[in-house]
C-alpha cells in the first residue's frame, strides 16, 4: 500500500527516511533471495542500528530450524559463516548452551544433547521491527509511539490465533509466512503471526494506546 508519509522512517516514525530496510531482515532468506521481499523507508539509525540484532536473530533461527527440513539445514550451513567470523556472537551462543536429555513420549531415554536458548532481546527486537515494517507496508501508516507492541514466541503454530488473522502472505516458499488482521473499530490494533522455515513461530499484537488505557481502567 502506498502512503503519503514517505519522508518519515516507517520504523521509528520520527527521523527522515534516507534508505530502505528489508522486513524481515534479508539475512533470514536463502540465496538466491526471493523476488518478493519487502522493503520500507527507514532512517540511518533504524536500518544500521539493528545489524547486530539481525545477525543474532539469523544465527539463533538457523540453530532452531536446522533439523526440521532440507531448507532449514541449508540455511544453517549458510549461517555457519557468521558463526565462524563473529567471535563475540560465537562466544555468546556457546555460553547459552544447556545439556538436555532426549526422551521418547513414553519417557525412554535417547541420550544427551544440547539445548540452545534464544537471545530473547534480539528475537523480540526483530519481531517488533518486522511488525512495524509490515504494518506500514500493508496499511500505509507509521505506528511509531501511537501503539504498544507485545511480542511472543511459540513452540508450534498457535491454532487459536489463526481464527483472527485472515490475510495470509509469504516471502519465498516456506522461508517466511505471515498472517495478519486489523480490528475494525481500532485501525492501530492488529494481530500478526509469523512462521519461519515451518519450524519457528512468533506472534505480535499492536494495541492503540488510547484503547490500552481504557482496557486498563
Amino acid at each position: 500500500m502506498k502512503s503519503d508519509q514517505t519522508e518519515v522512517c516507517a520504523i521509528c516514525g520520527e527521523q527522515k527516511e534516507c534508505t530502505r530496510d528489508h522486513i524481515p531482515p534479508k539475512g533470514v532468506f536463502l540465496k538466491p533471495r526471493p523476488k518478493n521481499l519487502v522493503t520500507v523507508p527507514a532512517c540511518h539509525d533504524c536500518n544500521n542500528g539493528s545489524s547486530q540484532y539481525d545477525e543474532k536473530f539469523k544465527m539463533y533461527l538457523a540453530l532452531h530450524v536446522a533439523m526440521h527440513s532440507k531448507k532449514g539445514e541449508k540455511f544453517f550451513k549458510n549461517a555457519l559463516k557468521t558463526f565462524r567470523h563473529n567471535q563475540k556472537l560465537r562466544k555468546q551462543i556457546l555460553g547459552n548452551i544447556e545439556p538436555i536429555e532426549f526422551k521418547t513420549p513414553r519417557g525412554v531415554s535417547l541420550g544427551e544433547g544440547a539445548l540452545v536458548l534464544w537471545d530473547s532481546e534480539a528475537h523480540d527486537r526483530i519481531i517488533e521491527r518486522t511488525i512495524r515494517g509490515l504494518y506500514y507496508h500493508h496499511y500505509g501508516k507509521v505506528l511509531a509511539k501511537r501503539a504498544d507492541i507485545s511480542v511472543h514466541w511459540h513452540k508450534a503454530l498457535p491454532e487459536g490465533l489463526q481464527e483472527f488473522a485472515l490475510d495470509k502472505n509469504w516471502m519465498g516458499e516456506d522461508e517466511f509466512i505471515y498472517l495478519h488482521s486489523e480490528a475494525e473499530d481500532s485501525p492501530l490494533s492488529t494481530l500478526w503471526i509469523f512462521q519461519f522455515y515451518n519450524s519457528h513461530w512468533a506472534s505480535g499484537v499492536t494495541i492503540a494506546k488510547k484503547l490500552q488505557q481504557s482496557v486498563s481502567n
